[in-house]
């Protein structure tokens, strides 16, 4: 009831600047409205509105993603040097196969529009919510924040791969996809962390880091470098830009993110 009143309430806001600006409100516009007060968005680094619920592939802009990711630091900032989401992914793309490339660039990529939640951070929130259901006897707390999260996930994901002319992994490519997450994360727990004061998760541990040793500067001294580094590596391997692991896959871009007029700056 409170939600439906919350979107009542936008709806109305938005049909109020219509008017302030002299034109006539029409039937579409009170659709519109009211589709815009329902939707759950997030502003991007452009300043635009990203539905979060309800993503649409054309707008999605690679170049803006880059940025975003180079800003987000990972492990809520507890590394010793800035461990971005852009450096943890242009780690793990750096030792995946060329094959697996474009998809090992793209796995955290919705992490520009919802932010690096922590492993830990889920974990305790799927704990509190087992907690609070438990008296109740209804459906696992932690099943429903973890899938929630994943739904999340998913459909922004899905957008980004339809963006990028990219076929979502399959169960195959998602085990490579996870297993070059897991070395980029024991490489960067080598190279940027502080000694674990206990084990990690078994299977962590059992992944060994990568033998090239990083720095914060491998792949440029800045946020903006990375970014660029990144971006680079996006034109490079994924299709919409005419990338790709095969030659045949080579195309130019038409459509989707290389068509987003931030994509041409």
């Amino acid at each position: 009831m409170v939600r439906r009143q919350r979107e009542e309430i936008t709806a109305q806001q938005i049909l109020v600047d219509i008017a302030r600006k002299g034109r006539a409100i029409k039937r579409s516009d009170i659709a519109k409205a009211r589709s815009d007060g329902a939707m759950i968005w997030t502003q991007t680094y452009d300043g635009r509105a990203f539905n979060l619920l309800d993503p649409d592939p054309a707008d999605i802009c690679f170049r803006e993603i880059a940025t975003t990711l180079s800003q987000i630091n990972r492990y809520a900032g507890a590394s010793r040097a800035p461990v971005s989401v852009a450096l943890h992914t242009l780690i793990a793309a750096d030792n995946a196969p060329p094959s697996l490339k474009a998809h090992v660039l793209l796995h955290d990529a919705h992490e520009a529009y919802i932010g690096d939640i922590t492993t830990p951070t889920a974990s305790a929130l799927a704990r509190l919510a087992d907690d609070r259901n438990a008296p109740l006897c209804v459906r696992p707390g932690a099943e429903v924040v973890r899938e929630a999260l994943a739904k999340l996930k998913f459909g922004i994901d899905a957008a980004i791969y339809e963006a990028a002319d990219l076929p979502p992994p399959d169960a195959r490519m998602q085990a490579e996809i996870k297993h070059a997450d897991r070395i980029a994360l024991m490489t960067e727990r080598r190279d940027f962390l502080a000694a674990p004061p206990r084990p990690w998760v078994l299977e962590l541990e059992a992944v060994a880091p990568a033998k090239r040793v990083y720095r914060a500067g491998t792949f440029g001294r800045t946020p903006v470098d990375v970014a660029g580094a990144l971006y680079d590596e996006f034109r490079r391997w994924l299709p919409a830009f005419g990338g790709g692991a095969e030659p045949q896959r080579r195309r130019r871009a038409t459509s989707g993110a290389a068509a987003h007029p931030k994509e041409q700056a």
